[in-house]
């Protein structure tokens, strides 16, 4: 190798005098490659400058596809764009993404997504008769392949433990992609349930029920998010009527969760009016957690519009320091799938995606 080039055509000595400091939150000049910079951007392409800087990022962010996802932004000079376990002020608990869903032989069902926050919370499907359907391409959606139920027992499963439990006062955050479909009319349906942690049909005995529900309302136009907690001293709901513009192909951000003791709602990086204080821990005792499917009463079903990503944030404190990781999740999320459009104007992250800042 010492006498041999790479496939840039550098030769492997002008790699190995190369010294390189700083940080890779600011301009590529302050990341500086000090040494031989000069003779590094003369005899290699702009690709072999990346792939070094890539090479250094390897174990500090996670890659995506290139260039399905979106153009190597760090070209830019802007540093690398933030992702779900790039958290600072909370910590990823659950990561379930188009990137890591596997389907079966058959190729057009999803038995398995790999949990991308490194904690091995693996979603899968062993029924293949119950193995969500594996989308086309959507061009809405940044060209991202969704999964979609085609009934209540089509879902993802996991054993989760104590894995992305709460406590009573802890700041945590569920954040959704998927596409929100209107469905007032379907009067055989009361409700759908995007997510959950816990038995689904537990009486809360252990405190072992936790869902995000998407409930149809049968009655106008207005589709209904509920946060559900069952506990044995009764359900604590809370529920939101944000105004949704449906759209049938266009993905939509959905993130719940608790900041500084309430309730909260975004939609699209629109925060809704609290629905009150949460001091409920959520506890699920080991119970399974599913994605896009399970049920609590006879006319409740699974979530059967398309799904991409969902993750988890807990918070590492109860004063409401997760709020800065929950808008970098939306701004993740936008830059992500397309969606930069529905961010309110003020957004922080409406014009560009969130960095990380990361020291090498």
């Amino acid at each position: 190798m010492a006498n041999g080039k790479t496939k840039y055509g550098v030769g492997a000595a002008g790699i190995q005098s190369l010294e390189i400091r700083g940080t890779t939150n600011g301009d590529l000049d302050k990341f500086a490659l000090i040494a031989n910079r000069n003779q590094l951007i003369a005899s290699g392409t702009e690709d072999y400058v990346l792939s070094v800087r890539e090479s250094l990022l390897a174990d500090k962010i996670r890659k995506f596809r290139v260039p399905e996802i979106w153009d190597r932004q760090w070209t830019h000079k802007l540093g690398p764009i933030w992702t779900p376990v790039s958290a600072a002020a909370s910590t990823c608990e659950l990561w379930l993404n188009p990137e890591g869903m596997a389907t079966n032989d058959a190729g057009d069902k999803v038995n398995v997504c790999e949990d991308k926050s490194g904690n091995g919370r693996d979603f899968s499907q062993t029924v293949a008769n119950d193995q969500p359907a594996y989308a086309a391409k959507n061009s809405s959606a940044n060209n991202f392949k969704a999964m979609t139920a085609a009934d209540s027992t089509d879902q993802l499963l996991a054993n989760l433990g104590t894995g992305i439990d709460h406590d009573t006062t802890q700041d945590w955050c569920w954040g959704f992609v998927a596409v929100l479909r209107d469905q007032h009319a379907n009067t055989s349906v009361a409700q759908c349930t995007m997510a959950y942690n816990g038995n689904t049909n537990g009486n809360g005995a252990l405190n072992n029920e936790f869902m995000c529900m998407l409930r149809y309302n049968t009655s106008s136009a207005n589709e209904r998010f509920v946060i559900r907690k069952q506990h044995a001293s009764g359900v604590e709901s809370f529920q939101y009527d944000p105004d949704i513009t449906f759209n049938d192909n266009q993905p939509q951000m959905v993130l719940i969760g608790r900041t500084n003791g309430a309730s909260f709602l975004r939609l699209n990086g629109t925060a809704e009016s609290s629905a009150g204080s949460d001091a409920r821990a959520h506890t699920a005792q080991g119970i399974d957690g599913g994605w896009g499917g399970g049920y609590h009463t006879s006319n409740t079903r699974g979530f059967q519009d398309p799904m991409f990503e969902w993750v988890v944030l807990n918070g590492t404190g109860t004063t409401g320091t997760i709020n800065a990781d929950v808008e970098k999740l939306e701004g993740y999320f936008a830059q992500k799938y397309g969606l930069l459009d529905l961010l309110p104007a003020g957004h922080t992250y409406k014009t560009d995606a969130p960095r990380a800042s990361i020291t090498v």
